[in-house]
């Protein structure tokens, strides 16, 4: 934030409403004017009388010229000039006044007034106590009715050989007012209305027209009006020179001029009401110093303001500036340049002073027009304090209009800067409250309400318009704030730093501030029972160089500690269209050149060790956005932003229906010998977002992001974040719950560019992230709950980055996530794609950390069109990273519907290598999903530790082409427990695996398959066990339906590997073709395990084998099959073929099939070594000595037979 020292503001108002010298060598020769003077002796007063001044008309020329000089003690030369001149004036000096009137009316003066040396005055009245406090009691002081033209007033004082060459000139003109000094005014009236004044001007001090001014007095029970006044070309400017000790050359301004204006300083304020109303300014400049036009200011005034009410209605001004100057040539190295000013146009200053008791400042209905502070600051319609405190009062900002306000601060240096350097600091308000310097408000009501700001043109430094700044340890307590149906369009700011040798050759730096609708807490508290913001409209607003702040509260470090805001906040019904940021920093050896930029809309800002408490709330709801632009920074729209140790305790945070549109987040950071570019960008759009090094959390919070609407939004060499909870890997979410529910987006890009230097090496790289209702939490979590429910996402396209659509994502640092409930409910992605080998993470859970005693449901999900290159598609699961552990938690994901191509991941959970689920629940129920080319749907995979689970996959609909489908796949890793794949139906093709176990690595428990349906083709796997790892279990294949074909194996077991246990395959259904396995057990390793093949339907043709057992390896145990029913043509049935080794009986028992013609049947046919039993119950003859071979039956059929091979010719019993 810009800091702009208090003294430039008391150079606008202090230096003239301080104005205790005055009467010692003004008063002392008032008759030298044109006017009624009286000069008291002690004791003198004046009762119940009238003193007027009224009519008269003075076209003549006044002059006064005073002069003193000395030549040679003052080597070579010493000037001084002293002189006053009054017009229509009264003075009164040293006199006690009690129920008698003041008047000065409807005097014209149009010649020329002209003091050198001194001041001037026409159409005033002048008091003084001179040196002692006298009392004005129960009187009326008016000045009305007069005009005033030409009033100059100009001092002097010259060295010409000590200094080389030096000038000061002090100087004050005014017209039309009233000045007090050491006067007590009490129950009376002070009126300073309908005047007119033209052409009031002062050189070296003030410039006043139509002005009550009050030093070292007191107003008690005072009524000051000031009403219907003009005032135009009101100039005070101030020089000061020297030529030889000021090396060779320096200058500096000084100068104030007011209009319209009261200013009181070191005053008593009590009981009194000023009102300003109908005014109007034209042209008042403060040139090496300050102007005010229609403004209050109170300076000086600790403890002595007390019940008063300011009123300032339906004033008018315009052209307002004030310029400042200071330079030097050579002591500043050549050349440097510093400009100070401040202009204040219908506005209330308050420097110093303390008000008690019950205060109300009114501002309604004014109108300013290009107001300008160069070197400073410029204020239109609104209330500045520095170092105040104001207790139990209240204001209003109210239909308030202000245009054209533009500051433009400089400091310029050539050879101290070596060669060159420009800095700029400024600030400039419109319908606004700024409290600086430790400044209090304590039982304040702050309304501002229906005003309108538009053109404000900062030129390094601030803007703002319809906001309250809290900066430098301001405060405030137990009060109100309400900011409604403000406007502000056509704000613009640039900040600027250049150098151009010392940067080696050059170097600019922008810092820009816009404030808008808005509340900026800078190294202060606030603490109010109630913060709303709602229906304020922002509009066309340009940072280059720094950031925009509009219908937001902002909450910055400032100078000293975080500031804290503890008070609820409502942002409702807000409005902001077209704005952009744009920052800059740039140095050549040879060229570089970096952009940072911020902009801030309808949202909520901390920043640097800020807090929230538990007497907060903060509210988002009903706000708009369209058309945001942020280059080289962030974009944070309708958001709760926190950084760098940033944290609420406590807080309730609601971001609701929302909607935004437009918005394009941008980084960029390019080198021109190094060639080398990059991007790297923010948009927080209806979100919360919670980053930084220092970290930032929540504590006991409840977060709703619900019903946000977000389209069209694109980020270059960024990261997009729409309706999202994200909290950086040094924050923490505490006993918190965190809700995403009902969001839209739709229209979503992302582009990333690596640009690489000249030597090939890569300089730059940017990256392209979208996060979209998503929970993207990279911190430690604990007893806490995170739900997405009910969102929606159209068109996603992430070109070489990831997207995150309607997920939770716990990234590497969130560990220590204990007693987590989370859920992905019932939400919508459609047209979801990323590339380049990145991530596309829809409706899912991602888990890079720790996690215990938690729970995890993904449910109801819909997904469809996603994409992602190299098989990084994730749909309705969920995903433990390679590092992350999961222990005696739940995982459930039911009722998902989502379609994948290029492989990926669909309502499934995956373990990563190097992940650990320890003691934990998996269940994948009633999902309909389809995975091709090496996908997994509705499934889980392992490649790291899962021991002990309980995993279930019943009820699930899919499909699997190359992929996995309602299966569990342990991928050389460690897996124990019980699964249980129940009522699953699907299809499988080219090496699918469909409702069966597929173990390659070590897997110990009970399988259970029961119930499932499934095709089988082109090497596919479905209703079975694969192993081709270490197995260890019992295995129960029932009542499954299957058909097999193309080599496809369905409702068995193959085994390639270590398997032992029990295996059961019963009541299942299936049909084997062209090399088809169903019903069976295909053994081509080793195992050792009792095999039952009970009571199953089948067929079998082509080569096809069904309801038998088949050994290529070494198989050892007993073997049963038996109740099977049949069919075959070219094919095995209800048999057992071994081309291995056996040990142990086999029994064929009650089968019923029937034999054809290059079909086995009811069988034992040993091609290997069979040690045991071999026999065909009903009634196969027994094995009578080796090599015995029966006969067959027919041609072409074995049926109900053991068959000896002659290669082997043994049989062991």
């Amino acid at each position: 934030m810009v800091r702009i020292n208090k003294t430039v503001v008391a150079t606008a108002c202090a230096a003239v409403c301080a104005l205790a010298a005055w009467p010692v060598q003004a008063q002392e020769n008032m008759l030298h004017g044109l006017g009624w003077v009286m000069e008291g002796n002690p004791g003198s007063s004046i009762r119940s009388s009238a003193i007027t001044v009224s009519g008269n008309r003075s076209a003549a020329k006044v002059e006064a010229v005073g002069l003193g000089g000395s030549l040679g003690f003052g080597l070579a030369g010493v000037l001084r000039l002293i002189a006053t001149a009054q017009v229509n004036t009264i003075g009164l000096e040293a006199m006690d006044v009690g129920q008698s009137q003041l008047l000065v009316s409807g005097n014209r003066l149009s010649g020329p007034m002209t003091t050198l040396g001194g001041a001037a005055s026409a159409n005033s009245i002048l008091i003084s106590g001179q040196g002692e406090r006298k009392r004005l009691q129960g009187s009326q002081v008016t000045v009305a009715g007069n005009e005033a033209g030409d009033v100059h007033a100009q001092g002097a004082e010259l060295y010409a050989l000590l200094g080389s060459a030096s000038m000061q000139i002090p100087g004050r003109a005014s017209a039309n007012s009233v000045l007090l000094q050491s006067t007590d005014v009490e129950n009376s009236e002070i009126s300073n209305t309908q005047q007119r004044a033209q052409g009031v001007r002062s050189v070296g001090g003030s410039a006043l027209a139509n002005v009550l001014t009050a030093s070292q007095s007191g107003l008690q029970q005072v009524r000051i009006q000031q009403h219907g006044n003009v005032a135009s070309e009101v100039l005070a400017s101030g020089a000061s020179a020297a030529l030889g000790y000021g090396a060779l050359a320096q200058a500096k301004l000084e100068g104030a001029a007011l209009a319209n204006s009261i200013a009181l300083a070191q005053t008593q304020l009590s009981h009194s009401r000023l009102h300003q109303q109908g005014n109007e300014a034209r042209q008042i400049v403060g040139a090496g110093g300050g102007a005010m036009a229609n403004s209050m200011a109170l300076t000086q005034m600790d403890g002595q303001v007390r019940n008063w009410h300011a009123v300032q209605q339906g004033n008018v001004a315009q052209r307002v500036g004030a310029f400042g100057g200071e330079g030097s040539v050579l002591m500043g190295a050549l050349a440097s340049v510093d400009n100070h000013a401040s202009a204040l146009a219908n506005s209330i200053n308050l420097d110093r002073t303390r008000l008690a008791g019950r205060n109300e400042h009114t501002q309604t209905g004014n109108d300013a027009q290009d107001v300008q502070a160069r070197g400073g600051v410029a204020l239109a319609n609104s209330v500045w304090a520095l170092q105040a405190q104001l207790d139990a009062s209240s204001l209003t900002q109210q239909d308030n209009s202000a245009q054209q306000v533009r500051t433009n601060g400089g400091s310029v240096s050539a050879l101290g800067g070596a060669l060159g350097a420009a800095e700029r600091s400024s600030r400039a308000g419109a319908n606004s409250v700024v409290l600086a310097d430790q400044a209090a408000l304590k039982n304040m009501q702050v309304l501002q309400q229906g005003n309108q700001a538009r053109g404000l043109d900062v030129r390094g430094g601030q803007a703002m318009a319809n906001s309250v700044l809290a900066d430098q340890q301001a405060s405030l307590q137990d009060g109100q704030v309400l900011i409604e149906h403000n406007q502000a369009q056509e704000l613009s700011t640039q900040g600027s730093q250049e150098q151009l040798a010392g940067g080696l050759l050059w170097k600019a730096q922008q810092d820009a501030v816009v404030l808008a609708n808005s509340l900026a807490v800078v190294g202060s508290q606030w603490r109010s029972p109630q913060l709303a913001l709602q229906a304020n409209t922002a509009g066309q607003l340009h940072a280059d160089g720094g950031s925009i702040t509009a219908n937001s509260v902002s909450l910055e470090r400032g100078d000293g500690a975080g500031s804290a805001l503890h008070a609820p906040v409502w942002l409702k019904g807000n409005t902001a269209i077209e704005v952009q940021t744009q920052a800059e920093s740039s140095s050549t050896a040879i060229s570089s050149s970096h952009t940072r930029a911020r902009a801030a809309l309808n949202a909520v800002l901390l920043h640097d060790n800020s807090s929230v408490d538990a007497d907060s709330q903060l509210q988002i709801a009903g706000n708009r956005a369209e058309l945001v632009s942020g280059m080289g920074g962030t974009a944070l729209v309708q958001s709760l932003a926190a950084y760098r140790g940033a944290s609420l305790v406590r807080t309730p945070v609601t971001i609701e229906n929302n909607r935004a549109q437009g918005i394009h987040a941008r980084g960029d950071h390019q080198q021109t010998l190094g060639y080398g570019s990059s991007r790297h960008g923010i948009a927080a759009v209806n979100s919360v977002y919670l980053e930084g090094q220092q970290g930032a959390g929540l504590k006991d919070s409840h977060v709703q992001v619900q019903a946000n609407r977000a389209e069209e939004m694109h980020a270059d060499g960024a990261l997009v974040q729409a309706n999202t909870l994200a909290l950086s890997q040094r924050g923490r979410l505490l006993e918190s719950q965190a809700l995403v529910r009902n969001n839209q987006a739709a229209s979503v890009s992302a582009f990333a560019q690596t640009t690489r230097g000249l030597f090939g090496v890569n300089e730059r790289q940017s990256f392209a992230d979208v996060n979209l209702n998503t929970l993207d939490i990279q911190a430690p979590l604990a007893a806490s709950s995170l739900l997405v429910e009910d969102n929606r996402v159209e068109r996603v396209d992430a070109q070489e980055g990831g997207a995150s659509v309607n997920s939770v994502a716990l990234g590497q640092r969130a560990q220590g996530l204990r007693a987590l409930e989370m859920r992905v409910a019932g939400n919508q992605a459609t047209g979801v794609r990323s590339s380049q080998g990145q991530q596309a993470l829809v409706h899912s859970v991602t888990i890079d950390g720790t996690a215990s005693n938690s729970r995890l449901d993904v449910v109801g999900n819909q997904a469809q069109q996603v994409h992602a290159d190299a098989a990084g598609a994730e749909a309705s699961s969920v995903k433990a990273d390679g590092g992350s552990s999961v222990a005696h938690s739940s995982i459930g994901i039911t009722g998902n519907r989502a379609s994948i191509s290029t492989g990926g991941t669909v309502a499934s959970v995956k373990n990563q290598q190097g992940g650990r689920i320890a003691q934990s629940r998996i269940t994948i129920a009633n999902n309909q999903a389809s995975a091709s080319q090496g996908g997994v749907n509705a499934s889980v995979i392992n490649s790291g530790s899962l021991g002990n689970a309980a995993i279930t996959i019943s009820g699930n609909r899919g499909s699997a082409n190359a992929a996995l489908a309602n299966s569990v796949r342990n991928r050389h890793g460690r897996l124990g427990g019980q699964i249980a794949i129940l009522n699953n139906r699907g299809q499988a093709a080219a090496g699918g695996v469909l409702n069966s176990v597929d173990n390659s690595g070590s897997l110990s428990g009970s399988v259970t398959i029961v119930g499932n349906q499934g095709q089988a083709s082109g090497n596919a796997l479905a209703n079975s066990v694969h192993n081709s790892g270490s197995m260890n279990g019992r295995i129960v294949l029932a009542t499954n339906k299957a058909n097999a074909s193309s080599a496809g194996v369905a409702n068995a077991v193959k085994n390639q590997g270590q398997l032992s246990g029990r295996v059961s395959i019963v009541g299942n259904d299936g049909t084997a073709s062209t090399s088809g396995t169903v019903n069976s057990v295909v053994n081509n390793g080793m195992m050792a395990a009792d095999v039952s093949i009970v009571g199953n339907r089948g067929s079998a043709s082509m080569g096809g084998v069904s309801n038998s057992v088949v050994n290529n390896g070494v198989m050892a145990g007993r073997v049963l099959i038996a109740g099977n029913q049949s069919s075959t043509a070219g094919g095995t049935v209800n048999s057992l073929i071994n081309h291995g080794v056996m040990t142990g009986s086999v029994n064929i028992v009650a089968n019923r099939g029937a034999a054809a013609p290059g079909a086995t049947t009811g069988s034992v046919i040993n091609a290997g070594a069979l040690v045991g039993a071999a026999g065909v119950a009903a009634n196969v003859p027994h094995v009578a000595n080796p090599g015995y071979t029966y006969t067959v039956p027919s041609t072409g059929v074995i049926n109900q037979s053991v068959l000896i091979a002659p290669a082997y010719n043994f049989v062991f019993q």
